[in-house]
């Protein structure tokens, strides 16, 4: 892939500068939340779909928990047309300015949309707000919240931009809550199994316990095998 390997290019051009200045895992966090806030009005849920990737990963990404192997993170600047290395590097990125110079030769970048003029402004002022009032759980994502109305997500931002960025916000936050819930009730979950096990002196190894858990795939969670960790350690088992 030329744009991919341009990129690349670019990277290693740059590394004698970089040298003393290695991205940390806050700096690259915080270009990938600069790009959710850019491309999806903060919404991490819609910015996961439109670079095809776990929400959950991306969250971990923008909270530097985890961080993107280097092929993915070509592959996510490639998605939304900007330089990778001014994502590791720049403190505010400007889609303008970065969405046509990686680009191939021959290609140009997509023509902006035209700017749709509202002539029931108030009225969808009216509906957004009602949208952010709007006390139902889950909250409307703004994705939901456009497809409802009748217009594209972008089309929204562009013109109710305060509106967007509130909507987007609540909905992240109730998704980041549901988040930690579920990590919270899978950590309680392992120190059960695991004194469950223990009892019928079976060794609670990983993969032992993972078999009675309700969602096994929170084991590759942090805070989950640290609560396997911490129980086992409790108990003096030791393996």
């Amino acid at each position: 892939m030329i744009w991919a390997a341009n990129s690349i290019g670019e990277l290693i051009a740059a590394a004698p500068s970089l040298a003393s200045t290695k991205p940390s895992h806050d700096r690259i966090a915080k270009g990938l939340s600069s790009c959710v806030k850019l491309f999806a009005g903060g919404n991490i849920a819609e910015f996961a779909r439109m670079i095809q990737t776990p929400k959950n990963t991306v969250w971990l990404w923008c909270n530097g928990k985890n961080l993107p192997q280097l092929d993915a993170l070509v592959k996510l600047c490639f998605r939304l047309k900007i330089s990778v290395l001014d994502l590791l590097t720049q403190d505010e990125l400007e889609i303008a300015n970065n969405s046509t110079r990686l680009l191939p030769n021959g290609l140009s970048s997509p023509k902006p949309r035209a700017e749709i003029k509202f002539t029931n402004h108030e009225q969808v002022h009216s509906q957004l707000l009602a949208v952010l009032l709007n006390h139902r759980l889950p909250p409307f994502s703004l994705e939901e919240t456009a497809r409802a109305l009748g217009y594209h997500r972008e089309t929204l931002y562009r013109n109710f931009k305060d509106l967007c960025r509130a909507i987007s916000a609540r909905y992240d936050q109730y998704e980041q809550v549901r988040y930690l819930k579920s990590i919270e009730e899978c950590c309680n979950e392992v120190r059960r199994v695991v004194l469950q096990l223990h009892e019928q002196d079976i060794y609670p190894s990983e993969a032992r316990v993972s078999q009675y858990l309700t969602k096994p795939g929170h084991l590759r969670y942090r805070q989950v095998r640290a609560a396997l960790q911490e129980t086992r350690k409790s108990l003096s088992l030791k393996r």
